[in-house]
């Protein structure tokens, strides 16, 4: 793996971590999913979701948007009680090899992240099928999927 040769992991490090999102006023699974890479670093939660192919077939590179690789940071920063935590998207092609790494969120912006991610999971009326629900890490729940 071309990565390998400029990145390594953390002391500590583990793969493919099951994580759950929970709603602490109802108890409910907001969602839950399997991190690929997780790490506690200086207090600080790491996520990396790991992509194998090249990068262009990835709707979503970038990821302060990519809400499921935000709802993995999420719930690892508060399964872990940690102050911040960080999401990457990992690129493992030899013709790009690399991390692209969100923002540091730390604790006091939480809320935020929380929001885009309820929303995200809330269903609408009348669910659609598009192009988007390839990228879709709610899909598994939707009527319109299954």
């Amino acid at each position: 793996m071309a990565l390998a040769k400029t990145w390594q992991p953390s002391t500590g490090a583990k793969s493919q971590v099951r994580v759950r999102l929970v709603d602490p006023e109802t108890e409910e699974i907001i969602t839950e999913g399997t991190a690929d890479y997780v790490a506690m670093v200086d207090g600080i939660v790491e996520i990396i979701d790991w992509k194998a192919g090249p990068r262009q077939r990835y709707y979503l590179d970038a990821p302060d948007e990519n809400l499921q690789v935000l709802a993995y940071g999420l719930a690892a920063a508060l399964e872990r009680d940690a102050r911040a935590f960080r999401v990457g998207i990992g690129f493992t092609s030899e013709e790009d090899p690399s991390i692209r790494w969100s923002q540091v969120y730390e604790h006091g912006a939480w809320g935020e992240i929380w929001d885009r991610i309820a929303r995200a999971c809330s269903m609408p009326a009348e669910a659609v099928v598009g192009p988007h629900c390839g990228n879709c890490f709610q899909r598994k729940h939707c009527p319109a999927w299954l």
